[in-house]
């Protein structure tokens, strides 16, 4: 039996590390445990039903897997919902995001940047579920966290799509390193560690030629080291922005 698991890489990276740097910044308390277990089943729930909109004519196969995976994610996300209430409204935040991409996915629009931004916004959800689970209540300083987690990765988007699928665009290649620069000067009225999150990703755009790129895999590669930094230093930000 072939598992059914979700190949975008880059997807993988947008709600595990908001999550990660939810935890890594907030005091511990057990119920993370249950959090990332239905993180982590909640998004392999999403992919086999998306595909079962995009394909009816295997949608009972796919809808099976979702069917499976989402029982798991409640097995997790039932007792941790009793426990911690108030994380139904980021559900519900997650469940906008997820019929966002219904849409784009029922009409074949699944590359449109709008259906990135939403799939981005729910992924980032984690960091906000994980910082009130660890906090007890969502501040102005955990939406900062999770604006900035959305921002950044949306800026991922836009430099990899210049790069593969658009990469004969040059007005999207500029577009996608202005966006990372101005994102590193907007990050620095933050502080100096929220710029430093931000400052590889700007790099690597201006520093890597649209009509020379890297093969795909290389490019995900150096995707994942540059958002493993932005944890990291996101983490830091975090916690000397209110302390643990």
């Amino acid at each position: 039996m072939k598992w059914v698991i979700p190949r975008e890489h880059g997807a993988w990276m947008m709600w595990i590390g908001p999550l990660v740097i939810g935890i890594a910044a907030t005091p511990w308390n057990p119920l993370q445990i249950l959090l990332a277990g239905a993180s982590l089943f909640a998004f392999m729930t999403a992919e086999p039903f998306l595909q079962g909109l995009r394909q009816p004519g295997r949608r009972g196969y796919w809808w099976r897997w979702a069917a499976g995976y989402g029982v798991v994610a409640a097995a997790f996300g039932v007792p941790l919902l009793v426990a911690e209430p108030r994380l139904g409204f980021v559900a519900l935040g997650a469940g906008v995001s997820l019929a966002a991409n219904s849409a784009f996915a029922l009409v074949r629009q699944d590359r449109h940047l709008l259906n990135d931004f939403f799939a981005m916004a729910g992924l980032a959800l984690t960091g906000i579920a994980a910082y009130l689970v660890g906090r007890g209540s969502v501040d102005v300083r955990g939406w900062i966290f999770w604006a900035l987690c959305v921002v950044y990765f949306f800026g991922t988007a836009l430099y990899v799509k210049s790069l593969i699928r658009e990469r004969r665009n040059r007005r999207l290649k500029w577009a996608a390193n202005a966006y990372s620069t101005m994102l590193v000067f907007a990050a620095l009225a933050l502080g100096w560690t929220a710029a430093v999150a931000c400052l590889p990703a700007a790099v690597r755009g201006w520093a890597i030629a649209q009509d020379r790129p890297p093969q795909v895999k290389t490019i995900g590669i150096l995707e994942i080291g540059v958002s493993v930094w932005f944890v990291i230093w996101m983490t830091v930000w975090l916690r000397n922005f209110g302390g643990v």
